[in-house]
């Protein structure tokens, strides 16, 4: 990766986790989505990283999660859900994103619901071993609201992408009809 890219994704990631950060202190944060991920998956689209970037990135992202959450069953299921959901997002996005138009919503759906997933089921196979008990209930809350979020995310993604597209990856500085 270059160091452009890095940036780029460094960029992206410090803005998710700022977001992030300041959204958890609002009761009803779920309206707003994940903002962490919106990021994320903006970074692989901006920079199309290969396998192991995508971890790393996944990873990153983990780690930030645990952070911003702060509240969770088992934090270390953060960083599982979050690897999964960069990995969904590289592969769904390069499998398909030049063959059909606006691939950035649909692979941020799908990075959130498996990113989400992941949490619930880690989450709640250790919850079940050390307390015995199951959270049906729990799953029951939880998918709905990961559907709207992942809905809220992928519209927002959507909607970042050209913005960031020009933002990051036009070449401003080089160019002679630049303000700059």
């Amino acid at each position: 990766m270059k160091s452009k890219d890095i940036a780029i994704v460094g960029i992206l990631l410090a803005v998710g986790f700022v977001l992030g950060f300041i959204l958890r202190s609002f009761p009803f944060a779920i309206i707003f989505g994940k903002p962490l991920i919106v990021m994320y998956c903006l970074a692989i689209f901006l920079v199309l990283p290969n396998i192991k970037e995508t971890l790393v990135i996944g990873f990153i992202a983990g780690l930030i999660s645990i952070i911003t959450v702060g509240y969770s069953i088992f934090p270390i299921a953060n960083i599982i859900g979050e690897i999964m959901g960069a990995v969904v997002c590289m592969a769904v996005y390069s499998a398909v994103h030049k063959k059909i138009p606006f691939m950035e919503s649909v692979s941020t759906f799908f990075a959130t619901c498996v990113s989400g997933f992941a949490f619930l089921i880690v989450s709640g196979f250790i919850f079940l071993l050390y307390s015995g008990e199951s959270l049906t209930s729990l799953y029951q809350l939880f998918i709905p609201m990961l559907l709207i979020t992942a809905f809220i995310n992928s519209l927002v993604a959507q909607v970042l992408y050209f913005p960031a597209k020009l933002l990051f990856c036009h070449d401003a500085f080089n160019d002679k009809n630049s303000l700059w």
